[in-house]
């Protein structure tokens, strides 16, 4: 199962994601920020732009790790991430929620 919290930007998604996980047996805590993290510090600033989410590779990492986390680990997996942009929202979690493995998806 994949809880995905999506919310204003400092509402406390990672707060309330790691108390959750502390209430979860079992439940493992996934932040696709860490991808954006990774991506920027390793292009050339003039390539950075404003928002990793803009960086099709970031998405696709992240789907990547999802779908690999929901077939292989029993537990939950929550996501603290904010994503306002519906495309992307779709590219990430709706091919997810169309997928085996994801039983299920929250947006």
């Amino acid at each position: 199962m994949i809880i995905w919290i999506n919310g204003a930007f400092g509402a406390g998604k990672t707060t309330a994601a790691y108390e959750l996980h502390r209430r979860l047996p079992g439940s493992f805590v996934f932040d696709p920020e860490e991808a954006g993290f990774y991506i920027r510090a390793r292009l050339p600033k003039s390539l950075r732009g404003s928002d990793f989410q803009d960086f099709p590779m970031w998405r696709s990492i992240n789907r990547e790790m999802l779908a690999y986390l929901a077939a292989k680990h029993a537990g939950p997996i929550i996501v603290p991430m904010t994503v306002v942009n519906e495309d992307y929202m779709d590219e990430l979690v709706g091919a997810l929620r169309g997928s085996a493995f994801a039983s299920t998806t929250t947006r």
